[in-house]
């Protein structure tokens, strides 16, 4: 026997010694020889790890079918949508926490959480908020070890998809949310080889791996976006347009992109502004009537 390496549906676990599978995964202790090398064969248990789903409120914590991700062709994005802010309603010592530290009243009130076959879910169940998304956001606080295995676990497969349909696979791990992902969950970046994200912290609050792409969000805060592009770093700053109508060539004498042909930020140039439009159906009837407040956080048209 040459060598024992992990394949199957729990190949996960190898990725993580500080987690462990279920005891009740039954997986089989046998080996099988392909090429001349020895594998360790580890049964499907599906059935096993469905409950921690059914226990933690949720199908599944990892997506690919994210409505702007998909407009990137050769990619394949796997991308984590928690609840934003303290939508959640997770208290730890008896304070409500955020998973956007940085957040504003205009980015709360134009957040893109509630836009898409979310906002349609929402409006159906007459909720605030995304019943999986705050299972997801409950599940990372009340047992982050099993939410980082079945993260990897659902990463895993991705990675095998992508590769069967000739794909590059990309994670973004803050679909809605803004958390320090580095500190929180730092072997995501030894395990996988491209993530990317938009934050609203600044540069010098962050020590990210060199495969942790980061675009800066506007906060509001003219002159610091002013000085994030000077200093040659991207920025994502909404204007208030909504789909169809034109962004403006630049701001303030720096270029603008169209942030929402795709979601590819990592292949775009830095020093540029990602130009975004107005989300959800609520948002784009408030800035109709003129009710949505742009404050600086969003660009007038």
């Amino acid at each position: 026997m040459k060598r024992i390496h992990t394949t199957g549906t729990l190949e996960c676990v190898k990725h993580a010694p500080t987690l462990t599978p279920p005891s009740t995964c039954g997986m089989a202790g046998r080996t099988e020889r392909k090429g001349g090398v020895m594998y360790q064969v580890r049964r499907k248990t599906i059935s096993n790890y469905s409950r921690f789903y059914k226990d933690a409120g949720c199908s599944y914590l990892v997506t690919t079918n994210n409505a702007k991700t998909l407009k990137g062709e050769g990619y394949l994005t796997s991308i984590i949508h928690l609840s934003p802010h303290k939508l959640a309603g997770v208290e730890v010592d008896g304070k409500r926490i955020s998973v956007c530290e940085r957040a504003t009243p205009e980015c709360i009130g134009a957040c893109l959480n509630g836009s898409g076959h979310t906002e349609m879910r929402m409006n159906k169940l007459g909720v605030n908020s995304d019943p999986a998304r705050d299972a997801r956001t409950r599940l990372l606080f009340s047992d982050p070890d099993r939410f980082k295995e079945l993260v990897v676990r659902e990463l895993d497969a991705n990675v095998r998809k992508a590769k069967r349909e000739g794909l590059i696979h990309v994670i973004r791990p803050n679909g809605t949310s803004d958390i320090l992902w580095e500190k929180v969950f730092p072997e995501l970046f030894d395990l996988f080889p491209q993530v990317y994200d938009y934050t609203k912290y600044n540069p010098e609050e962050r020590i990210v791996p060199s495969n942790y792409d980061l675009t800066y969000s506007c906060n509001g805060d003219v002159e610091r976006t002013e000085g994030l592009l000077a200093n040659g770093h991207r920025v994502a700053k909404v204007f208030g347009l909504i789909k169809g109508q034109s962004l403006p060539d630049t701001w303030r004498g720096f270029k603008v992109l169209d942030g929402d042909l795709d979601d590819l930020t990592f292949t775009k140039p830095k020093g540029v502004v990602l130009g975004l439009r107005i989300k959800g159906q609520r948002n784009k009837a408030k800035l109709k009537v003129g009710k949505l407040k742009l404050g600086k956080f969003i660009a007038a048209a």
